[in-house]
């Protein structure tokens, strides 16, 4: 299983984006608050540290399927999917930058309201979501 690193690890800046605090983090990575150093454009930067992976198969699969991920979301556009502007890799973490959604997390969502209330929220949420019938590249 692929690790993120500590907390206490200082990254400041990947690619043209600096980095200014920690959103979240699980099992693959760690995602970011930051800001376009160019266009000073808040976005949130999903990184992946597949240089972990010690299996040289395993890594190539994980690259390649963040890549579709970045690349489907990124054909689409659709008020319930994230912007995705940009992919890229350095210093062996691997990242993508898209649009930051300022909001709670889920886990906060729960504590303060009704989970089956919550839970028909996203669902509608969900299903008011794009379909694309005879898509299969998506």
């Amino acid at each position: 299983m692929l690790r993120p690193p500590p907390s206490n690890m200082a990254l400041h800046r990947i690619g043209n984006y600096e980095l200014l605090g920690e959103l979240g983090r699980g099992g693959m990575g760690v995602v970011y608050r930051g800001v376009d150093s160019f266009i000073k454009r808040q976005v949130a930067i999903k990184t992946i540290y597949l240089s972990e992976i010690q299996e040289e198969q395993e890594r190539q699969f994980l690259r390649e399927r963040l890549y579709r991920e970045a690349q489907s979301a990124g054909i689409l556009s659709h008020p319930n999917i994230v912007t995705i502007y940009q992919i890229g890799e350095q210093d062996e973490i691997t990242y993508i930058a898209m649009e930051f959604v300022d909001g709670h997390n889920l886990a906060e969502v729960l504590r303060k309201r009704d989970q089956a209330q919550v839970t028909l929220d996203l669902l509608a949420s969900v299903f008011s979501g794009p379909v694309f019938p005879g898509r299969g590249d998506v």
